[in-house]
């Protein structure tokens, strides 16, 4: 298989999720479940596996060596299996519908995108993954402005259906507002045209204002936490400084637009509802559960499961025979699947993903992948779960495999 063809596919796998949603958004496509249509898991089962196809002919080829940090990624996996079985045994030898339903999802989502992660990390041409993500932020801008559309022109009638796409709609605007904003205060002289670059500063506004309308709480946060840590991300002082410079032409422009804008977009009636929910859930200054969408009921039941399990937990699929439905918030989630004695492992995961994290910080071509990861963090400490995530396990993935890279601590 064409290399180049095989990162396009490998990459994808790692945002499989969004990158299905983003295509039904701009194709008008109305996907209704797996239960109505197998679509979904045709497209699944293709994607993942030609991403084992591609990663494990690319290691067993003998192009690339993991070394000693192969322990953690085909340790991880086996984990993770270990901990199915363990689950299956302690459940009686039966698991509930839901157990098995996400365990099929690790398989086909997360474990596509652990191993598309470790395929960029140890890949040797980066410019490939970089022009694959700014792909990837233009596809998603097209999503959104099908979604800001639909609401503007009010063409969602039927209730049930908005509410099926707000996350889904404000979480890929503000993926997407991310990694705007960092290809264009971190992009090397000559690497985007003048074209590229307008563009994607007039994507940054309207990518912000459709995680506003579309009403989710997370994404519009996650917007937040990108404009306030992509410093961070800069090490060298062209890139701080064309930040800065980004942030005070935006600045203007809202000085100059924002009575008409805000005018405008209050007036409409999509907008108004979207901004309506977010701030429902900060009312007088201060978290307001009851515009939570039930979180408050949610995180009692899993510390009630907690407090009943401590020190072993239940299993990462386990926790699933008793509730049913994830706990939205990764740390209750961990504790909840492995207890107190299990959640050292992770704390010990950490410690090495931090390593990691600090050698990417001085490698220009890979600092993109941080919004990946800054992504999934946000996301999966409010909603969803880290078993079917396929972006958090795509950064866990790169990560893991920076080493492979030498060690270039000095490349910036």
């Amino acid at each position: 298989m064409n290399r180049a063809w095989g990162a396009v596919i490998v990459f994808f796998s790692g945002v499989s999720i969004n990158f299905f949603f983003g295509l039904t958004s701009i194709f008008g496509y109305e996907y209704a479940g797996s239960d109505e249509s197998a679509l979904y898991i045709i497209y699944s089962v293709f994607l993942g596996g030609a991403t084992f196809l591609v990663f494990f002919r690319k290691l067993f080829a003998g192009q690339t060596s993991l070394g000693r940090d192969g322990f953690w990624m085909f340790g991880i996996p086996l984990i993770f299996l270990c901990a199915f079985l363990l689950s299956f045994i302690l459940n009686g030898g039966a698991l509930s519908e839901a157990s098995r339903k996400y365990a099929l999802g690790f398989l086909l989502w997360s474990m596509p995108a652990f191993c598309a992660g470790i395929y960029f990390s140890i890949y040797k041409n980066k410019e490939i993954f970089r022009r694959l993500a700014l792909f990837l932020c233009f596809f998603l801008f097209a999503s959104s402005v099908t979604y800001l559309l639909g609401i503007f022109r009010q063409s969602n009638s039927n209730e049930e259906s908005v509410l099926l796409l707000y996350q889904t709609a404000s979480y890929q605007a503000a993926l997407a507002f991310g990694l705007a904003l960092f290809f264009l205060v971190s992009s090397e002289p000559g690497e985007l045209s003048r074209f590229v670059k307008a563009a994607l500063a007039c994507m940054i506004p309207i990518l912000f204002i459709t995680s506003l309308a579309a009403g989710g709480r997370g994404g519009a946060l996650l917007c937040l936490v990108y404009a306030v840590l992509l410093p961070l991300f800069l090490k060298d002082k062209r890139s701080r400084f064309n930040y800065l410079l980004v942030c005070l032409l935006l600045l203007i422009v809202f000085l100059i637009l924002g009575d008409a804008a805000i005018g405008y977009l209050l007036g409409n009636t999509g907008f108004e509802v979207g901004l309506d929910r977010i701030l429902l859930a900060f009312q007088g200054g201060q978290i307001n559960w009851q515009g939570s969408s039930g979180r408050d009921e949610v995180f009692e039941e899993a510390i009630r499961k907690f407090v009943a399990a401590p020190f072993f937990g239940y299993g990462p699929f386990g926790y699933y025979s008793e509730v049913g439905y994830p706990p939205h918030n990764i740390l209750l989630e961990v504790l909840l699947g492995f207890g107190l004695l299990g959640s050292l492992l992770w704390i010990l995961f950490a410690c090495v993903i931090w390593s990691k994290i600090r050698v990417i910080s001085f490698l220009k071509g890979e600092r993109v992948v941080f919004v990946f990861g800054v992504y999934a963090l946000v996301h999966l400490m409010f909603s969803v779960t880290y078993l079917i995530h396929p972006e958090f396990w795509f950064f866990l993935g790169f990560c893991l495999g920076v080493s492979r890279l030498n060690e270039r601590k000095n490349a910036a």
